[in-house]
């Protein structure tokens, strides 16, 4: 590989970090294992895909909007996989109503947000359920940015139980950010 070459794709992962960012990247290099992983994302000034819990496969993202540099987002994405979305268009109106409020509930925390995707009617399938909390620069300790981590991810876990409970024998659904 050339020098150019090199530098290139040294250039491509490097993110220019504010002080938050840095909180955030030491944060996660002790509560993440891999080290997080540094990510181009045009609507964040920075961006990191970090594996929560520590040794699992379940990815997280901590970003800052480039409107909002005191603002970090944690987020997390639960891909409905085809499996489910066949069971669920297998199964009756009310059973559909039913597991569409019993997800809603487990989304709905008072510690983080939800957001539904591929949703046009009231009784159609989320293809995506994006999990998050923002957090504030003048609030974040180490014990505060821990306890959101935590959140996002057992809030999410609780809609893949919800899910695998009335749809699948799947017990892990794909949890990738997109």
């Amino acid at each position: 590989m050339t020098r150019a070459r090199s530098r290139k794709r040294k250039d491509a992962a490097r993110v220019p970090l504010t002080r938050l960012g840095l909180k955030a990247k030491r944060w996660l290099d002790q509560l993440a294992d891999p080290k997080p992983i540094a990510t181009k994302d045009p609507r964040s000034a920075w961006h990191f895909r970090a594996t929560y819990p520590a040794g699992s496969s379940h990815v997280m993202h901590v970003a800052s909007p480039h409107k909002k540099p005191d603002t970090l987002i944690i987020a997390s994405v639960l891909t409905i996989t085809q499996t489910q979305f066949d069971a669920f268009s297998q199964l009756p109106d009310e059973s559909k109503e039913n597991l569409l409020w019993a997800l809603r509930f487990r989304l709905n925390s008072v510690e983080t947000d939800f957001r539904l995707d591929g949703v046009a009617g009231p009784l159609d399938c989320p293809t995506r359920i994006l999990t998050s909390v923002v957090r504030y620069e003048d609030g974040l300790s180490l014990d505060s940015f821990a306890r959101s981590l935590g959140a996002v991810y057992k809030t999410e876990l609780l809609a893949s139980w919800t899910i695998f409970r009335h749809l699948s024998r799947e017990p892990h659904v794909s949890m990738e950010y997109r």
